[in-house]
């Protein structure tokens, strides 16, 4: 039985039909278990990591499990989600409009706007007292997922595309900002699950301690050469709970 690229089972690889306004020109597009995913061929697109996210948090999504993914980005996960759980509500949150109107189109095509809401928008609203947070009170949700930006704001080389330079840096909100938010959403019941590098795991659990964030689960995962990755997988909920 072959896999397609997002490692989901596939009873030989059926043909994706593409919206109308689909351009194979600057888009490509593939299966996602039963459905399609459109992405751009230039850009931020889907990684190993989000897969590898989605299966680590796979075992504690139930059918009445309230899912929030945080930078949704083209909206890879929830559909991932969508593809391998009965999860149905499911909430995507990307600030760039781009991003956020083509995960939108992603839902769409795969008739998944029941169980797929994708809000454009800053994620850090969602953690503060205000009108704009108002349907997200805490302990909205019983699962926060997020595959962040990995380097600080102005580390590194810059991207001259906003998308890509958001996607990659911190500079829409750091960690502290997206641990804060999760915990807000997560409440004392729900979990939080993050991917992020390896050499910024002490800072992680630092982080997590000052906001009273307890870490319940790690994993590194191997590569085929042995070798660990360089990332590592995080479950935590708020301590004491």
């Amino acid at each position: 039985m072959q896999k397609n690229s997002a490692g989901i089972k596939l009873k030989g690889v059926t043909p994706c039909e593409p919206d109308d306004a689909f351009d194979p020109e600057t888009e490509t597009i593939e299966p996602i278990g039963p459905y399609s995913f459109i992405q751009k061929r230039s850009g931020n697109r889907y990684t190993q990591d989000s897969i590898l996210l989605v299966n680590f948090v796979l075992e504690s999504i139930g059918k009445d499990s309230k899912i929030i993914d945080l930078g949704a980005g083209t909206g890879v996960m929830p559909i991932l989600i969508a593809a391998k759980t009965t999860a149905t509500e499911i909430t995507g949150v990307e600030v760039v409009d781009g991003c956020a109107a083509l995960a939108e189109r992603n839902v769409r095509l795969n008739g998944l706007s029941s169980r797929i809401k994708i809000v454009a928008g800053d994620y850090r609203n969602l953690g503060v007292t205000s009108c704009e947070s108002a349907d997200y009170p805490e302990g909205s949700f019983d699962i926060v997922i997020s595959n962040p930006p990995y380097a600080k704001a102005g580390a590194g080389r810059q991207s001259p595309d906003p998308a890509r330079r958001i996607g990659r840096s911190e500079v829409m909100g750091g960690l502290q900002d997206m641990l804060a938010v999760s915990s807000h959403l997560a409440g004392n019941g729900g979990r939080m699950f993050f991917v992020f590098p390896s050499a910024r795991l002490d800072e992680m659990i630092s982080e997590m301690d000052a906001l009273g964030i307890k870490p319940m689960r790690i994993l590194r995962e191997e590569m085929a050469n042995g070798k660990k990755t360089k990332v590592f997988f995080i479950e935590a909920g708020i301590a004491g709970c």
